[in-house]
């Protein structure tokens, strides 16, 4: 069974800063976004970090570490990710997941003194041709009526892309997420499925968002290579009838690339 992490709200959002380039109209720049990618999607194999970090009403409520590796095999691509869920409180969940010749696998470990693992487990899913964690630096999914602003500044001889969004792209995020919920409670119920509970809370809960903040920044290395995307955003919801304010702040790094020993292990599988 594979195990998914879920937060809630589908929506992102990035760190402001200050602008030292801001010439250039928004489609420009979002060429030049979208051709970073496109080189990030070229490369052979590279190593990568996501931080996640979940806070309710300015409290810390729950974060995920993820560090992970992939490596393109011709018309394919292996990766392996080790995942730790923590959340405040309670013990962390720690998971590892791995896509060796387009199969996927994953294991649970229990963090005691003994490190004990689970046995690897074929998952039945359809594989895919990266973590979805990458799918960030990868897909440039913006037009330009997305956007309010975007400013441009030069950091440590790399280009940091600030966006900040519009009404517009609220509103098509709002739409399209309670859309797809909809859509997932109708095909629920023309299996037979009657327990939709979960799936009616997360409708309500979509319908309820109010956008409070949301911003994304991406970073291009010196070789004009998508190496970052960091974002915050900021939600007011309702929760059982009591107002909530949400705050996620994500990081996704690649650390390094094409390198000339990265292998994707395959410890423990037959």
């Amino acid at each position: 069974m594979q195990i998914r992490f879920i937060i809630v709200v589908l929506a992102v959002s990035l760190f402001g800063l200050a602008s030292c380039d801001n010439s250039g109209s928004k489609i420009g720049k979002l060429d030049k976004l979208q051709q970073a990618s496109d080189e990030t999607q070229l490369l052979n194999n590279g190593t990568y970090t996501e931080q996640v970090e979940l806070k309710l009403d300015g409290k810390h409520f729950t974060s995920i570490s993820t560090e992970g590796a992939f490596l393109v095999q011709g018309d394919q691509v292996d990766w392996q990710i080790k995942r730790v869920q923590q959340q405040a409180g309670e013990e962390a969940f720690v998971s590892e997941t791995v896509q060796i010749d387009n199969h996927q696998y994953q294991r649970m470990i229990q963090r005691n003194e003994q490190q004990a693992h689970s046995e690897w487990q074929q998952l039945k899913e359809e594989t895919s041709d990266y973590p979805n964690d990458l799918e960030v630096l990868l897909e440039i999914d913006l037009e330009k009526e997305d956007i309010e602003s975007i400013a441009v500044e030069s950091r440590d001889n790399n280009t940091v892309y600030t966006i900040s969004y519009s009404e517009h792209y609220f509103s098509k995020i709002k739409e399209r997420n309670i859309n797809m919920i909809e859509s997932l409670i109708k095909e629920a119920q023309e299996k037979g499925h009657d327990n939709n509970d979960t799936l009616e809370r997360s409708l309500a809960l979509n319908k309820s968002i109010n956008y409070l903040k949301l911003k994304r920044s991406y970073t291009l290395n010196e070789e004009g290579i998508l190496i970052n995307s960091e974002s915050v955003r900021k939600v007011e919801q309702t929760v059982e009838n009591t107002k909530q304010i949400q705050e996620t702040t994500t990081q996704v790094s690649i650390v390094d690339y094409n390198l000339t020993d990265l292998k994707i292990k395959k410890e423990g599988l037959e």
